[in-house]
């Protein structure tokens, strides 16, 4: 019997992140695959993130605060902060909280979204904040 998700939200885990069996809130909620554990992809630049990210229609979730140097309108991004002292529990947790705040995967469109303890920054493609989420 095939597995039912209520939201067809798409995305792509970053290397430095755990496997998605470590993030069972979001496997059971969304399509989650790992470029690495699923895709067999290890050390990959950005840019070839972003493209693969493209072409699979998924939104990349990251720890690395240096990513998206060149972003692009067709790249949505997830970055969340402080992962280093957080057990993967906690990181899952955290990325619930952040998804929440949105309806479905066209409000991540053209942004890149960090999600912190307590907080949500979005910024559009062109790297300007367009609005700031509290959660608790």
């Amino acid at each position: 019997m095939p597995y039912y998700r209520k939201d067809k939200r798409k995305f792509l885990i970053d290397e430095a992140l755990p496997p998605k069996n470590r993030l069972p809130k979001m496997r059971k909620r969304y399509s989650l695959e790992h470029i690495f554990h699923d895709f067999g992809k290890k050390g990959l630049e950005d840019e070839k993130i972003q493209i693969f990210a493209q072409k699979e229609k998924r939104t990349i979730i990251t720890a690395d605060k240096f990513f998206v140097k060149r972003f692009t309108k067709q790249t949505s991004v997830l970055k969340i902060v402080g992962t280093n002292l957080m057990t993967p529990e906690e990181i899952d947790q955290r990325l619930i909280k952040a998804t929440d705040l949105y309806k479905n995967s066209l409000e991540y469109e053209g942004k890149i979204i960090t999600a912190s303890a307590k907080w949500v920054n979005e910024k559009i493609y062109n790297h300007k904040t367009i609005k700031e989420r509290k959660y608790n």
